[in-house]
């Protein structure tokens, strides 16, 4: 066979092979849901049933001292929410974590908002009512609360349902989409956190060692790894925080 036909043959082989390899990755299933992936908005979603935020807020009461034990909502969120998240990532648009304390009727609470269809909803609520993880963490004599649509339930249906009304619309519109993102982030530090640290059976005393190294990361690293790189997103433009500066 001459040169010429043998050059044609292969690159006829090499494009039947490619078509073939590309049509087998293709067909592969994905893969599980990973914690690194949860900050990623689902394209298979459906579209036969209205979606709204859902809210889960878990309230606990001040510690002897008077101060909120923070430890907890990473307990909250590793063991108890993350769960939900791995299972239904597909059919989960946005969602994101609120934390907040003060000596008011609400006290200390950590909320887990989440943007879904009612179904998905009623599956993810019962599951964490009902979550061994929960009782576990109750049985060691932390009290933990639930409360469902703890916040409101009008207006959820637009992505800026649970925005500052103080924004304008762009912004209550773009914000959750941060909001998802800093939310996995942060729930990843603890993660692989968790993961290095020795296992304990003292389920409390194992989330304070991993709040302890969530918080030097915050400290030493933050203001580049995040604000920074926050401020290098829009153009390293001053933002106004009492005074105008840079980061």
């Amino acid at each position: 066979m001459s040169p010429i036909k043998m050059t044609l043959l292969s690159r006829f082989c090499l494009t039947i092979l490619s078509v073939y390899l590309l049509q087998a990755c293709a067909q592969l299933p994905p893969k599980s849901a990973q914690v690194s992936e949860l900050g990623r908005v689902p394209t298979n979603l459906k579209a036969t049933e209205e979606q709204r935020w859902h809210q889960i807020c878990f309230r606990m009461p001040m510690n002897e001292e008077g101060e909120p034990n923070f430890s907890t909502d990473l307990f909250l969120a590793h063991q108890v929410v993350q769960p939900e998240l791995e299972q239904h990532a597909s059919e989960i648009a946005l969602w994101r974590f609120h934390r907040r304390a003060a000596n008011d009727q609400t006290g200390h609470q950590f909320g887990f908002f989440y943007f879904t269809y009612d179904s998905v909803a009623k599956q993810i609520t019962q599951a964490i009512q009902e979550s061994d993880r929960l009782e576990a963490l109750r049985g060691l004599g932390r009290e933990v609360g639930i409360v469902v649509d703890c916040w409101s339930k009008a207006g959820m249906e637009s992505i800026e349902g649970l925005s500052d009304k103080n924004w304008n619309n762009a912004t209550q519109k773009a914000w959750p989409y941060f909001a998802m993102g800093m939310s996995a982030s942060w729930l990843s530090l603890i993660d692989q956190l968790s993961g290095e640290q020795e296992h304990s059976d003292n389920l409390i005393a194992h989330y304070e060692v991993v709040e302890s190294a969530v918080i030097e990361i915050w400290q030493l690293q933050g203001q580049h790894a995040y604000i920074h790189h926050l401020n290098a997103i829009f153009g390293y433009e001053p933002v106004f925080i009492r005074q105008w500066m840079r980061f």
